[in-house]
């Protein structure tokens, strides 16, 4: 498992739908290092369905938008019911 594909997981078991997600990550206003600029929801899009490759300084934002600890977002023990 991606750890785009955690975050998936995560916004179905909190019923976040992706264009949610991507508002709230947003309004944190996180800058991208390469860029600094916040992504946009596109970008964003683009991260939840693997088609780009998430920015490690995005990872805070992310759990923090989930509820979670940033290691939350690599632990990949999910049990299937």
């Amino acid at each position: 498992m991606e750890v785009w594909e955690k975050i998936n997981y995560l916004l179905d078991e909190s019923k976040i739908t992706k264009h949610e997600f991507a508002s709230k990550l947003i309004a944190l206003e996180p800058k991208l290092k390469r860029t600094n600029e916040v992504p946009s929801i596109q970008t964003i899009l683009g991260y939840l369905y693997g088609k780009r490759e998430i920015k490690i300084e995005l990872i805070p934002y992310i759990a923090e938008v989930l509820g979670v600890n940033e290691q939350e977002l690599f632990c990949f023990d999910i049990e299937y019911a």
